[in-house]
């Protein structure tokens, strides 16, 4: 079972548009897929209209979640809301308040894939998170500020594994919202590119409306259009997903 971050301090740079194409993406490969909604925002869960105050924010407290099967294969668990920002107030000053969520989910079984949709911020949530995967994937728009905000991902990653002593590893860097029409894409395309040529997944995610549009109508891309450049680039991204072995 691969436990797969998606995270970023950066905010709408395509964490949960990742996370929704390839968790529905590994699905229609066959991959029973969990996607975890760490934000307290809970975009997520409100794509497939979801509403429950017993998700993350249960974890947290070593109770049991609600879980739903939104697909075939493929299922959310909800972040629990504004509850989920009391909860953390309530473990402030607890005793291993970073395991909790990866204590309440070691008995998961026959699951090939994780996806936990993750917030901007330097929160509980996102501490447990990390100290409960293996993997990260951090999305990058196409501006100056998200490069700044990778380092800052970065700096976040490397404080909390040293808090938990517990190592995540960087699955890749992702590049989103890719404009070729722009020179400051291509700019910042080439500085990642320069800058971690190996961590650098070979997939880009292209400007799309079809990506934006789809989760208004509860929608993948696959199942929103699957014929668009958006479709392709995650079909891309979810091979290079599952070929992955590091």
């Amino acid at each position: 079972m691969k436990k797969i971050a998606i995270i970023s301090t950066k905010g709408g740079v395509g964490k949960t548009t990742t996370t929704v194409n390839v968790g529905h993406g590994l699905s229609l490969n066959g991959k029973r897929v969990i996607m975890v909604d760490c934000d307290s925002q809970n975009n997520l869960s409100d794509i497939y209209d979801m509403e429950s105050d017993r998700g993350v924010n249960a974890l947290l407290m070593g109770k049991r979640a609600w879980m739903c099967e939104v697909r075939r294969n493929l299922f959310v668990i909800p972040s629990g809301g504004r509850n989920l920002i009391e909860y953390e107030w309530k473990l402030a000053t607890q005793k291993n308040r970073h395991r909790r969520l990866a204590r309440s989910l070691e008995d998961l079984a026959n699951c090939d894939f994780v996806l936990m949709d993750c917030s901007s911020s330097m929160n509980l949530t996102n501490i447990n998170v990390l100290a409960f995967a293996d993997l990260v994937i951090i999305p990058v728009g196409m501006d100056y500020f998200s490069v700044s905000g990778l380092k800052q991902t970065f700096e976040l990653i490397k404080d909390i594994c040293q808090r938990t002593e517990h190592h995540v590893r960087l699955m890749g860097i992702l590049a989103t919202q890719f404009d070729v029409r722009t020179r400051i894409s291509r700019e910042i395309y080439g500085v990642l590119s320069r800058m971690f040529p190996r961590e650098l997944f070979n997939t880009v995610i292209h400007q799309n409306t079809k990506l934006r549009e789809s989760p208004a109508f509860g929608k993948s891309i696959f199942e929103y259009d699957i014929s668009c450049n958006g479709a392709r680039d995650y079909i891309k991204l979810t091979a290079e997903i599952l070929a992955y072995d590091g």
